[in-house]
């Protein structure tokens, strides 16, 4: 055989593919290393990217904490503010030299207002008729009179009025004024009662009672419910009513 024949093809030589299986190795090394980076690329970003979020929850929780604290402290402020406004109050009062006489004399007015309604006049009145002295007596009620509304207190006597008794318009503003309210505090309180208030069964309930203890023809009837202050539309429509 001659030298040409004896060599082996280049591909039937065992290192060549020895070379060949070392480059496919190598290739596909290569391949899942960069398939590596990507993931471990991925799971960075991911990383990253809950770290900035819990961050960001973090600095709103700072946020929130900080809003609430600063609220807290003014509330905290308005408390003191309010606690300091009562001590001067407090302190306004004790400054006041009183006699022993005038703090009962306050203290009772006070107790009076807080089950009755009274008119400033007629609450010296009931002072006096206490037995306070009529210093004493307008000692007191002008002490107090800051803290007390005249008007609601006329609103509240109209009221009691209406609830064990029947009255005109006309004659609870003049049985408020009696009671020494002012005409502007009965005129506030009536008005202030009138949108309450059906003043024809005011009517109706009044010829009802006149007539339990007296008797009364028709038109005498009528004349009495409007020398009452009821209007001769309210007189007639009660007298018709009770069936005179």
């Amino acid at each position: 055989m001659s030298e040409q024949q004896t060599k082996k093809k280049w591909y039937k030589k065992w290192y060549v593919w020895v070379i060949v299986v070392l480059v496919i190795v190598v290739i596909g090394q290569s391949g899942d290393d960069a398939e590596v980076a990507d993931e471990s690329s991925e799971v960075v970003a991911e990383e990253e990217e809950a770290t900035s979020e819990e961050e960001t929850e973090e600095d709103a929780n700072k946020e929130d904490e900080e809003e609430e604290d600063v609220s807290n402290e003014k509330e905290e402020a308005s408390n003191e503010e309010e606690e300091a406004s009562n001590e001067e109050e407090v302190v306004e009062e004790d400054d006041v030299d009183m006699t022993m006489s005038e703090e009962n004399a306050v203290q009772s007015a006070r107790d009076y207002l807080n089950y009755s309604a009274f008119s400033k006049e007629g609450l010296i009145g009931q002072l006096e008729f206490e037995g306070y002295t009529s210093d004493e007596a307008e000692f007191a009620v002008d002490h107090i009179d800051s803290e007390v509304d005249w008007n609601e207190q006329a609103i509240q006597s109209g009221q009691s009025y209406l609830d064990y008794s029947a009255f005109s318009k006309q004659g609870l503003l003049e049985q408020l004024e009696f009671e020494d309210f002012t005409t502007e505090q009965a005129t506030h309180a009536v008005e202030h009662l009138d949108g309450e208030v059906d003043w024809y069964e005011q009517a109706v309930k009044s010829g009802e009672s006149y007539l339990d203890y007296s008797s009364f023809s028709r038109q005498g009837l009528i004349e009495q419910l409007e020398f009452e202050g009821f209007t001769t539309e309210q007189a007639t429509h009660a007298v018709d009513e009770i069936g005179l």
